[in-house]
């Protein structure tokens, strides 16, 4: 036998705090690895051949990948719960705006992409030759 459990009021914004707290987890983890990419891939400049750079870029961006996957969930989740309290009848005041997601988006698209083209600045320019038999 299946039962229905309602959550309550207190219990919804309990958990969207939890998932407002862990997108904001999320993100900051996003932007210290995608320095921490630009930063390791400078400071090793031309010393770093063409198979670590592949590797570092296929890793990168599977895990971009994972945390905006992740990020996309969360937003949904949160989607649910905000729907919930209104049908419910919550005086909790829900936020009307949309451009704090959409600043995220865009950050998460412009720092991946910047990340990549940092690891691949070197042989754009030529700066770094790459011979065929590395």
């Amino acid at each position: 036998m299946c039962q229905v459990v309602f959550m309550t009021e207190f219990e919804l914004l309990a958990l969207m705090r939890e998932t407002s707290y862990t997108i904001s987890q999320d993100f900051e983890f996003f932007m210290t690895v995608t320095f921490g990419v630009i930063v390791a891939t400078y400071a090793v400049g031309e010393r770093l051949k063409l198979f670590p750079r592949i590797v570092i870029t296929i890793l990168y961006v599977c895990a971009t990948y994972l945390f905006f996957a992740r990020y996309l969930n969360f937003i949904s989740q949160l989607q649910f719960i905000s729907t919930s309290l209104v049908e419910m009848g919550s005086n909790f005041p829900l936020p009307e705006t949309k451009l704090p997601g959409l600043t995220r988006r865009i950050i998460y698209l412009a720092g991946s992409m910047a990340a990549v083209c940092t690891i691949f600045w070197p042989i754009i320019t030529g700066e770094v030759k790459i011979d065929v038999d590395e």
